[in-house]
């Protein structure tokens, strides 16, 4: 009965509380008070600004003990432990130059460096220093991560080479499962409201679930808003190569113990248009997004609400039914906006509810989520489509994290979901039949950190089940389980405060897609009839992957290589036949196995004789032998990019915010598949400044040229290639943001 007692006690949040947390921020080596520095509750998503004089005050009763994270413009960040109703007093170590803007891993909620695996963290805002068309396209500025595209309204991450089921995309947590097997449909997903974007290179299944082997796109909502203040944010931006206009209304805002963020967005472009000054038929795209998220506390109790809509509707380019295709009779002179067939609607629904349990030593945490991706595509015929799939899934995750002595950190939990694929019956094609899926698995990992090390190892264990139904074109049923075992074993060493080395070893598995086992036609935007088996089996990989990260006054270097051996390759194999006025690929794998090897490296300089300049240059390298050829098809080009930012800090009203250019130079890709061609070499040189007004309607301005010079160019991972169709040509852009803060 004690103990009955005891644990009510505890979930109704009846133990140590504390009121309103007031506080200092102060400079460590000067005692100075440190001015509008951002002090949050790591656990509550609770943010709020000390004043001029350093000061702060957060409200609400929250559990003892708090972890508080406090970081500013030129100091380093720090996070304390608060046990008590005192004021506290943070003292924060001044920094040259804080390379990293975002240190805070969303998916972990700790420093980026202290991962034991490395993790690419960047804001949506480091990616937009020139604006992009879609969020595919911002994932470009992030080394090792590369974007295949079908024109630039439909674009897919590649990590590694690896892309479509190989990548897991995260949203808030919410696994996103819908066309991402398919080459020509986009992610459904914009940048309207999101804050971080993260990528885990390589088998990442440990916390995320199956399918990973490529890596994991971890995206991440903005922070509610200062605690006490409302935000209001209004944008418009202007493409001249597509005539396009993206718009966009954002509100952010929180008290006490409410926090929301709603925002809205709609986005049009037409034709887009080519070096030669001819526009790409049907490369036309429309979007439309909402956002909404609603964040409370009530003692140790933390609740998350979120929900996002997509609707798109995109042409599909290069679309033809004659065998041979000439590249002129997928251009025009006339650049059109009005949708035409072929074109498919994209819909999108994520909605998702978060519950945390904070105890002094133990977290808890159920997500629970619905998805619903639906596809419908018009080729012939505008009243009856010729695909219209719906796909609906009900992800899961439990997770309990235990915070031990000897700092010993404890993850483990169940993770699963469960998938219905409906094709409906107005379709006149089907492409996949209509089938069931349901995911479980279970996982344990730990960590232990003493003095400079960090140690971390884990295992996970899968079981996925398919089944499909038959009807008039599948007419045989399939029904099958499949099993597969993960671990991982990393370690981490800080040499110094400036030197940190990682090793880490990771297996990973997928399972066959439904596409892979179960296809049977056509798939109009990659221009193939696609054929599936039912005799492929699990694909197995085994990375070993090293990263050493140098982090000085003036200069950071990241070394990242690695090596990937994955066992059961699945690929498609081009047959020598047509079906439905299209080639034939069936889906097979390979006896012999994959093996990549590869690496990027960065530079980020910032050179104390000229301290507005901040120079960024990566370079990214892959290969990847097989011996079936047909295996390695998409290999992305050896690619080196460069970035040149001039930050000013001006006190007039109307100011110069920064300078930006920015060159990418791709080198040329010989290693190709049959029927596939090579890719020459070429470089892409982009310019822009952003300026601001100061005053009661504060305006931010972005302006500038992309591919200044006109290069006429096609990327190797553009599924327009072998129709000989080039990227955009030079385009202005013109981008105007008023961001209203209210307390």
């Amino acid at each position: 009965m004690k103990n009955f007692l005891f644990i009510a006690f505890l979930l109704f949040g009846f133990y140590a509380k504390t009121q309103a947390i007031q506080g200092l921020v102060v400079d460590a080596e000067t005692n100075v008070s440190i001015a509008f520095a951002n002090v949050s509750l790591v656990d509550y998503n609770v943010v709020v600004q000390s004043d001029e004089n350093g000061l702060f005050s957060i409200m609400g009763r929250y559990p003892l003990p708090l972890t508080i994270r406090v970081g500013a413009t030129g100091y380093e960040l720090k996070t304390v432990k608060f046990t008590n109703d005192e004021s506290l007093k943070i003292s924060l170590d001044p920094i040259h130059f804080d390379f990293d803007e975002v240190n805070v891993t969303a998916s972990g909620n700790e420093m980026k460096r202290n991962n034991v695996s490395f993790v690419e963290l960047k804001s949506v805002k480091e990616l937009n220093e020139v604006p992009q068309l879609s969020l595919g396209q911002m994932l470009e500025n992030i080394p090792g991560v590369y974007n295949a595209s079908t024109g630039p309204g439909i674009s897919k991450p590649v990590i590694r080479g690896l892309q479509g089921v190989r990548v897991l995309t995260l949203l808030n947590g919410v696994r996103m499962e819908g066309q991402q097997w398919g080459g020509d449909h986009g992610m459904g997903i914009s940048e309207l409201g999101i804050g971080t974007v993260e990528v885990m290179k390589g088998p990442a299944s440990l916390l995320y679930g199956a399918d990973a082997l490529g890596g994991v796109l971890y995206l991440s909502n903005e922070l509610y808003g200062y605690q006490g203040a409302h935000c209001i944010e209004v944008g418009s931006h202007f493409e001249s190569a597509t005539l396009g206009t993206v718009n966009h209304l954002l509100y952010k805002g929180a008290t006490k113990n409410l926090k929301f963020i709603v925002g809205g967005r709609l986005a049009s472009h037409a034709d887009y248009q080519t070096p030669s000054k001819q526009f790409v038929k049907n490369s036309r795209f429309q979007d439309q997004n909402l956002k909404f998220g609603m964040g409370w506390h009530r003692g140790m109790w933390v609740g998350n609400v979120r929900y996002d809509y997509s609707n798109s509707t995109i042409g599909i380019p290069g679309h033809s039914h004659d065998s041979v295709p000439a590249t002129a009779d997928f251009l025009s002179n006339k650049q059109l906006r009005k949708k035409s067939l072929p074109v498919q609607y994209l819909t999108n629904h994520v909605a998702s509810w978060e519950n945390k349990l904070i105890l002094n030593r133990h977290t808890l945490q159920l997500l629970t989520s619905f998805t619903l991706n639906q596809l419908l595509e018009h080729d012939e015929k505008v009243t009856i489509p010729e695909l219209f799939l719906n796909t609906y899934n009900l992800p899961y995750k439990f997770n309990v994290e235990s915070r031990l002595k000897n700092n010993v950190v404890l993850n483990y939990g169940l993770q699963g979901m469960y998938l219905s694929q409906i094709n409906a019956h107005e379709a006149v094609g089907r492409l996949v039949p209509n089938a069931n899926q349901a995911d479980n698995g279970l996982y344990f990992v730990t960590s232990w950190t003493r003095n400079k090390w960090r140690l971390q190892g884990g295992a996970r264990g899968d079981v996925r089940s398919i089944t499909s139904k038959v009807d008039e074109k599948f007419t045989s049923q399939f029904s099958k389980s499949y099993v597969g075992y993960n671990f991982s074993l990393g370690s981490s060493y800080e040499i110094s405060k400036r030197h940190l080395v990682r090793l880490n070893a990771t297996s990973g598995f997928r399972i066959p897609h439904l596409s892979e086992l179960l296809s049977d036609g056509v798939h109009h935007g990659t221009f193939r009839y696609e054929v599936g088996s039912t005799d492929l089996t699990t694909e197995k990989a085994f990375q070993v992957d090293f990263s050493y990260e140098f982090t000085g006054e003036h200069l950071s270097l990241v070394l990242n290589p690695f090596l990937n051996q994955i066992v059961d390759y699945i690929y498609l194999e081009p047959q020598d036949y047509l079906k439905g006025g299209m080639r034939v690929y069936n889906y097979n794998q390979t006896k012999s196995g994959v093996t990549q090897y590869g690496g990027d490296v960065a530079v980020h300089w910032h050179p104390h004789f000229a301290h507005i300049l901040h120079y960024e240059s990566s370079f990214s390298y892959l290969y990847m032998q097989a011996r079936e050829q047909n295996a390695y098809s998409f290999i992305p080009q050896p690619r080196w990019s460069n970035s040149i930012i001039a930050r000013f800090s001006m006190k007039s009203k109307v100011k110069v915010d920064n300078v930006v250019v920015q060159y990418h130079y791709y080198l040329p890709q010989t290693t190709v598949a049959q029927f596939e061609t090579a890719s020459v070499d070429y470089g892409v040189l982009d310019v822009g400044m952003q300026m601001s007004v100061v005053g009661k309607l504060p305006l931010k301005l972005q302006f500038g040229v992309k591919n200044v010079t006109n290069t006429t160019y096609i990327n190797h991972l553009s599924r327009l290639k072998n129709l000989g169709l080039h990227s955009i040509g030079r385009s202005f852009y013109v981008k105007l943001l008023i961001d209203l803060k209210i307390k």
